[in-house]
């Protein structure tokens, strides 16, 4: 598999102090890789360069070859790259056609909104995805791991091909969990998705991840390949010791 994104000695700096170090960090087309390490690693603000929120002090980012600059999340959609956040931007007393369309409502010849459309706009692209939930419903009536769904559909009708998921599990049950690995193994198998996957559970990035790149202290310690992962490895990786 070809790099979709390429990271080279990447760094940014925060009141004076560098958080991220020379990151160099590549993602194969459609993978899942795990992006894992402890409490103020950087995973987050790594992924914050990749969507466009953050802009690094130095280094190189490319995607599909070619090099690019992000100035905000804008450009980063423009590039097909999106995240769905750990805190979820759905608006519970909107529909869930309506937090999904937002800033791309279909207007009739006087401006106003279609309704209609947006209905069934909305209800095309969940079943696109293999999603059933009623487009009509309010958000807010959604269980947390329904309203995490309605925010990958969001994101993903933006016809992006690289996906970030920050901590996607942290408020999710068991069974909503398995749920939501399914529904992203299925999109990453229709629509050629690659996804970056961020969780402090090493049980999920066992059964999820092709590869596993470690972050420590703001640098990269190493990415592991499917077959030579163990909780043990990843554990010792990430907190530099054997356990």
């Amino acid at each position: 598999m070809k790099n979709l994104l390429e990271l080279k000695d990447i760094s940014i700096s925060f009141g004076g102090i560098e958080i991220l170090h020379n990151i160099s960090f590549t993602v194969k087309e459609g993978e899942i890789h795990s992006l894992i390490g402890e409490n103020g690693a950087g995973k987050s603000t790594l992924m914050k360069i990749i969507s466009g929120i953050y802009f690094p002090d130095r280094g190189i980012m490319k995607k599909n070859g070619t090099e690019i600059h992000l100035h905000g999340p804008l450009d980063a959609f423009a590039h097909k790259i999106g995240i769905v956040h750990q805190e979820l931007s759905i608006a519970g007393n909107l529909t869930v056609a309506e937090n999904m369309m937002v800033g791309r409502e279909p207007v009739n010849k006087l401006g106003f909104i279609n309704d209609k459309l947006l209905l069934e706009t909305a209800r095309k692209e969940l079943l696109d995805l293999g999603i059933d939930i009623d487009p009509s419903v309010k958000a807010g009536r959604l269980s947390v791991g329904m309203q995490q769904v309605v925010e990958i559909a969001k994101v993903l009708a933006k016809d992006i091909d690289l996906l970030i998921m920050d901590e996607p599990t942290s408020s999710l049950s068991d069974r909503e969990i398995t749920h939501l690995f399914s529904l992203l193994r299925s999109i990453k198998s229709q629509r050629d998705l690659t996804i970056i996957f961020i969780s402090h559970k090493l049980s999920e990035v066992m059964e999820l991840s092709d590869r596993a790149t470690v972050l420590r202290d703001g640098s990269i310690v190493g990415t592991v390949e499917r077959e030579e992962m163990s909780v043990e490895k990843l554990i010792s990786m990430m907190i530099g010791r054997e356990l």
